[in-house]
């Protein structure tokens, strides 16, 4: 019998799912009641309104890839911390995105992602602020 994976190998094993640009694959990791904090952006609660923002990135965007620079399980053993460098291609053009996040685990799926990033940084390299809503 194999031993479940631990809160590292499955935050990197969603994390690498991004690179796929399968939403099922991305999904498959997380809970039905997953948080999903978007720097000041958003949050998104429960994974039919994360599905949906998901799938609005793939429409925005050709292509991901997220790359792990750091990872470390914080004291209470369920959270992973991660730093990463986050790309985003459209029309061939990439964003490059420094990023610093926490995913929580709990029963094998992840309850909720934290991504912190510099905004501004993001919206220079996309010509200007995003459009209002």
């Amino acid at each position: 019998m194999s031993q479940p994976l631990t809160p590292e190998e499955i935050t990197q094993a969603y994390f690498a799912a991004w690179a796929t640009h399968d939403l099922n694959t991305i999904m498959r990791h997380l809970g039905p009641d997953c948080v999903f904090i978007n720097g000041t952006i958003n949050t998104t609660t429960g994974a039919p309104a994360i599905r949906a923002l998901f799938a609005q990135y793939f429409t925005a965007y050709d292509a991901f890839r997220f790359d792990v620079l750091s990872l470390a399980t914080a004291a209470d053993g369920r959270t992973v911390l991660n730093e990463r460098l986050d790309y985003m291609w459209k029309d061939g053009k990439r964003l490059e995105i420094p990023c610093a996040g926490a995913v929580t685990v709990e029963n094998g799926l992840i309850t909720s992602i934290r991504d912190y990033f510099d905004l501004a940084a993001v919206n220079a390299q996309r010509g200007g602020p995003p459009p209002a809503s």
